[in-house]
């Protein structure tokens, strides 16, 4: 019985490193052109209050950013929130990822003033944008003349791997993609549901994984029910392991 409440807890802190290390965070930035307003690489993190934003200023080139992801050794996908404001004449701002083959950059996203984009951009042999030093390099790139009355804002930016690819777009746009986006959950709480009741506290644990992996699918859409989420499935694996084991 020891031996058992022994594995449970070594299977939970291997499955908790794993996801939490699963995706990739912005190591440094350099701007090129534009000025910095606020934020920094943690503020790329997750969808919340915490924004990176730069202005605009009005040279031949508006803005220019290049973001940095250190130590990569895959990725499946580029995954960002951002929103392009302010007044005047409509400008055009694009979001590219460096190809180190091709040496040159690969536009993602070619957005106006006034979008906003929570997306997520797949992509096909990754190994092509990392470079000999397994560094990723991506930017938000103002081709024209700047705006001093345009901003920039970033509120996450980050790579995903090959196993976070549940849809297209990183948060629901939908209420058909939101139902889709709950159905693991469903599928998770059947299953605590029969552990409960046929006493089966090992298909409870396992249910209360498959709940913490799934808590950080929400994290870029839903960061408060994540969290919640993610709580509720520690908790239940705790319960099941010093309660019912």
């Amino acid at each position: 019985m020891k031996i058992n409440k022994i594995l449970m807890i070594v299977t939970m802190l291997i499955m908790l490193v794993l996801t939490v290390s699963a995706q990739e965070y912005v190591d440094s930035y350099t701007i090129f052109e534009g000025t910095y307003s606020s934020g920094d690489v943690d503020s790329l993190m997750s969808v919340d209050n915490d924004i990176f934003i730069i202005e605009e200023i009005t040279t031949p080139l508006g803005m220019a950013a290049e973001f940095y992801f250190n130590d990569i050794a895959t990725f499946a996908s580029v995954n960002s929130d951002f929103k392009y404001t302010g007044v005047g004449t409509s400008h055009i701002m694009e979001l590219e990822i460096y190809d180190f083959d091709e040496m040159d950059w690969i536009l993602l996203q070619e957005f106006s003033l006034g979008d906003e984009f929570n997306m997520n951009y797949p992509l096909l042999q990754t190994s092509r944008f990392i470079d000999a030093n397994n560094t990723v390099k991506v930017r938000f790139h103002h081709p024209q003349i700047g705006s001093t009355n345009h901003e920039l804002y970033i509120d996450r930016l980050v790579l995903l791997p090959a196993d976070e690819q549940i849809f297209g777009e990183a948060c629901p746009t939908s209420s058909s993609d939101s139902f889709k986006l709950l159905i693991p959950l469903i599928i998770v709480g059947v299953l605590l549901l029969i552990s409960f009741a046929t006493r089966q506290p090992l298909i409870g644990v396992f249910a209360g994984i498959g709940l913490l992996f799934f808590s950080f699918a929400l994290y870029g859409c839903f960061l408060i029910s994540g969290m919640i989420t993610t709580a509720t499935g520690v908790i239940l694996m705790l319960y099941f392991v010093f309660v019912e084991l």
